[in-house]
Order: structure tokens, then sequence, then C-alpha cells
């Protein structure tokens, strides 16, 4: 099927097949007055006077603002307070509040999401969780990247050494065996594992074939040059890096993954995005929502704050919601960006300049998402 998208007031972009990094997160490009034509689920060309013939729908974008679909490369599929793991009935439950967060994340733009998956406690219950949101992934037109979180500090009923061990035998063995992970992600910090432990657990996962994350834990020391070492993807929840945490990730191309959200509603200190960027870091942004129903719900509000509390530019936010986002979940060559060849996910927005994106708080400008080249059911 071939799509045109026609009447593009502007047309926003970070253009790459891989993270942007320092400077180059602002070197946004911004073409007016552009059609895009989309050919299955691929951008085919950008330009102007494209043929109508062998067109098969047109989507009139009336004049408004076109980006990159949103990624979000930090989410949490947590059950709700209190809520136990005890039946079919909670099963639909907790099933259902994840579908509608995966459905407000749509709405509002974002068409990619990672999602960590961690109960915290027995191996059968964090394969469980991981199953249902492999059910999930086949029922929703969102993209779902799955993470297993396997630890959060909480070591069940074992000692956490045996902790260690069963996650390596049971969990990461059947997340092999089932295909139910993308990326295994490790809490480092106080209250965590260790940095040895963190190192065996991401170890034994990447000869499963898992892509590796750390998630910076309370107290972190010196995670971000373990990430390095382990030449990791992302570390996520970086607040004090060292020089030499700086120097290892940029030297081996990790990408920090910063929350503001998380500071936000936690009323801690905010990230020095600033000092990250100026090293020359790409820097991704996530919301750290919870999938069943807390937090930053939008990653426009993300940039919002990212502006004002992070110091990080208008241009500098978007190109971490969209290309870097890709990249910390290891796609930036098929989205991100809006370039011939990669995947159509693409948000029209119903302003009518790029620059009123950055005063979007608790709104969204979302009028059309597309996914694949088709255009989404938004209710």
């Amino acid at each position: 099927m071939n799509t045109l998208i026609t009447n593009i007031g502007q047309l926003v972009t970070p253009r790459g097949r891989g993270a942007l990094a320092g400077r180059g997160m602002s070197a946004i490009e911004v073409e007016e007055r552009v059609e895009i034509l989309i050919s299955g689920p691929r951008i085919a060309s950008i330009g102007r006077g494209h043929l109508r013939d062998g067109i098969d729908a047109i989507i009139d974008a009336d004049g408004g603002v076109v980006l990159p679909g949103l990624v979000d490369p930090h989410t949490h599929a947590l059950f709700p307070p209190g809520v136990r793991d005890d039946g079919p009935f909670v099963e639909t439950i907790v099933e259902k509040r994840l579908r509608r967060g995966v459905d407000r994340a749509l709405k509002t733009g974002t068409t990619t999401i990672e999602v960590k998956c961690s109960r915290g406690g027995e191996p059968e219950e964090e394969v469980s969780l991981l199953r249902r949101i492999e059910r999930l992934k086949r029922s929703v037109p969102i993209r779902l990247v799955t993470t297993f979180l396997g630890a959060l500090g909480r070591c069940g009923r074992c000692p956490r050494e045996e902790r260690v061990s069963s996650l390596i035998r049971e969990v990461i063995t059947a997340i092999r065996g089932l295909r139910l992970a993308e990326f295994c992600d490790v809490a480092c910090g106080e209250g965590a594992y260790t940095e040895g432990e963190t190192r065996t657990i991401l170890r034994a996962a990447r000869g499963a074939g898992l892509r590796a994350k750390i998630h910076a834990g309370e107290g972190e020391r010196a995670v971000g040059s373990l990430g390095a070492e382990l030449e990791v993807t992302t570390v996520d929840h970086l607040s004090s890096p060292t020089d030499r945490d700086i120097e290892g990730m940029r030297r081996t191309g990790v990408v920090p993954v910063l929350l503001p959200g998380a500071a936000f509603f936690r009323d801690r200190p905010y990230p020095d995005a600033r000092r990250l960027i100026d090293s020359g870091l790409p820097i991704a942004l996530g919301s750290d929502c919870g999938l069943a129903g807390y937090g930053v719900g939008s990653m426009w509000s993300v940039i919002s704050i990212a502006r004002l509390r992070l110091g990080m530019s208008l241009e500098e936010g978007i190109s971490a919601v969209t290309l870097n986002g890709a990249a910390a979940v290891d796609l930036a060559g098929e989205i991100g960006s809006i370039e011939p060849g990669k995947l159509a996910d693409l948000v029209i927005l119903d302003i009518d300049d790029y620059r009123e994106i950055g005063d979007l708080i608790g709104v969204s400008p979302v009028k059309k998402v597309l996914l694949e080249g088709s255009e989404a059911e938004l209710g």
C-alpha cells in the first residue's frame, strides 16, 4: 500500500542510524511544505510534487508539524499496589491495566516503549510476568521492547547468593528458551546488586543472547564505568557520574537514559544533563512511568521538564525522545527519524510550529499517529 502525507507545515527530525552525541543532539532538521511517500511499512521518499498515480491513501497533515514517533526507553510493568499474582482474576486486572497504559502512550504519540519486567520475587513469578508482556505485544499496535529487570533488591525467600544463581539458572534460561525478552537490566547499587553480582548476571544474560543494561541504584558508584566495561546499551537512572564514568561511556557508546519525571515526582535532584551532553555523550529521555498507572504518562511532559530543569534545549529534547530513544533500545537503524528506508512511525501534531512543544506539560498536541505506515486508531 502506498500512502502520501500532504500539507505538512513542518517536518522536524534528527537524522542518522545511531545516537546523536554532544552538540550533535541539537542537529534537528526542519523542512517546510513537504510530503512524505510511504510504501508499505517504510518511508519511500520525502519531497514536493509527488505524483498521485498509484497512491492508495492520502493523509492531510492540515499544516501541522510531523515528527518521528516518540520512543520511551524506560517504563515499568509493575503490579498495582497491594495486588498479588494469585489467580486468573488478578491476571485479567493486571493485563487490562497494562493495556490501558499502552493505549495512553499511543494517544500521546509514543510508538515504541521499552517495558522493564520484574516482580522481585520467585523465578516463576518473573517468568509469569514476562509471559504476560509477550501476550500483550502480540495484541497491541504499539511496538514493545521487553527488558527483564532481574534486580530490584528484593531477593524473594532465598539468600542473595542463591538469588543470583536462581536468576541465571531458572529465569534467564527460561527467557532464552521462550524468547521472552530482548534485554536484561540489572540494578546495581545500594539495596540492589553489587558490581560483582552485576557482572555475573549480565555476562550470563549475554551468553543467553540478551543485550545488557544497567539500572543505577541508590548510592551508585562507578556504575558508568561498569557499564562501559560490560559494553551495555544503556545506563539508566544515572545521577552523579565521575569523570571516569563519562569518559568510559563516551568511548564505548553507552547511552545514559535520564528520567526527569522520576526526580520531579520524588522531589530529588535532577540529573546534570548539561554536563553529560557537553562531555560528548548521547542522552535519551524516558518517562519511568508504570504502565499499570503511575508517573509521567506523556513524553511531551518529559521534554518540557528536561528543558526547564535539566538545562536541555528543545532540539536536544526532541533528539532524546526520538533517535536517541531508539538507540537506547537498539532500533536506531529502523526508527527514530524520518528518512527513506526507515519504518514509517510518525506523529502529526495539531500545532503550527515545533517550538510550541517546549511548553507542553499535561497537554498532548497529537492529532494522528502512524505505525509502520498505518494510521492508528486513537479512540
